[in-house]
């Protein structure tokens, strides 16, 4: 499976995880609770298909070469016994379909292989009373055929897996489809209602959704500063992690930003000339990078006394 299909059984996995933990939430709530439930049948789904895409392989791969290799070494003495009889009876035909060098046969592809042998064993067959003199017996006839059934059976297994492996991936990638349409559309939104009531709930939802994503941010925390009663931006000032023993300062553009900040519950204090100084709560969650946006007080200009 590709990365990004990792990455997307690993958004849903969490997802699932914060559904779960936050059911009390939505517990009362019919709809969001049905739509939870069906979120949960699409990922098991896609986690049960997956499996199937992923079906390890390499044991029929070798088992294969093994196989091959232990046909061919008898294959290629009978069918030079073969030769044999055939010049011997000046049997151009039977030389024909027999004759032949073991780096050709040991490069013949798995159908040609298996066509090529079988001729082996019919001309053995049908010649059987003559070829004793030349170390073809029905019992060399028979352990011939006993490695190609072999080789054939692991052929059909690996046939049938890997169509297996096949339709379990097209199916996936429709499985797949139909459930990031039913988050964007559905789960999504009904999740959002719940932004004023429960925004951590909200916020951890929509952290473990851009799981998928799998973007290198250059930053664990970043924040936006702006005045709360114009909505310009702040455009100076520093930002202190006090029991973290980090700071950062805040830039001209009004942002600030820690390219590490460890995950849990922490507070900010944000100072910036002419404003309030403010103590900000920060959930940081594992792996995520977490966007702040701030307003900031003014402090009111003291109006001049007049004497």
């Amino acid at each position: 499976m590709i990365k990004k299909d990792k990455l997307k059984l690993d958004s849903y996995q969490e997802v699932d995880q914060v559904l779960v933990l936050n059911s009390s939430v939505y517990e009362s709530d019919a709809p969001t609770k049905e739509e939870v439930t069906r979120f949960t049948g699409y990922k098991t789904g896609l986690f049960a298909l997956s499996e199937k895409m992923d079906a390890p392989a390499e044991w029929l791969i070798v088992n294969k070469h093994e196989l091959k290799n232990t046909l061919i070494a008898r294959l290629f003495p009978f069918s030079n016994n073969l030769v044999c009889f055939a010049n011997s009876k000046s049997d151009t035909l039977i030389l024909e379909q027999v004759d032949i060098s073991k780096s050709v046969l040991v490069n013949l592809s798995e159908v040609n292989l298996i066509l090529y042998t079988e001729e082996n064993i019919k001309i053995a067959q049908e010649n059987l009373a003559q070829l004793t003199d030349y170390g073809i017996t029905q019992e060399s006839i028979t352990s011939l055929q006993i490695d190609l059934t072999a080789f054939l059976k692991n052929r059909t297994d690996r046939l049938l897996l890997m169509e297996d492996k096949n339709k379990a991936k097209t199916a996936f990638y429709n499985l797949k489809k139909e459930t990031n349409h039913f988050l964007r559309t559905v789960l999504d939104r009904s999740i959002e209602r719940y932004r004023q009531s429960h925004p951590d709930f909200v916020n951890h939802y929509f952290a473990a959704r851009h799981t998928a994503k799998g973007i290198q941010h250059p930053y664990e925390l970043l924040g936006y500063l702006s005045d709360e009663a114009n909505g310009q931006v702040i455009g100076e000032g520093k930002v202190f992690a006090e029991e973290l023993g980090l700071s950062a300062a805040i830039s001209p553009t009004g942002t600030f930003r820690f390219k590490s900040f460890p995950t849990g519950d922490h507070r900010l204090r944000i100072e910036s000339i002419g404003y309030k100084t403010l103590y900000v709560p920060v959930r940081r969650y594992e792996s995520r990078p977490c966007k702040l946006y701030i307003n900031m007080q003014a402090i009111p200009l003291l109006e001049p006394k007049h004497i």
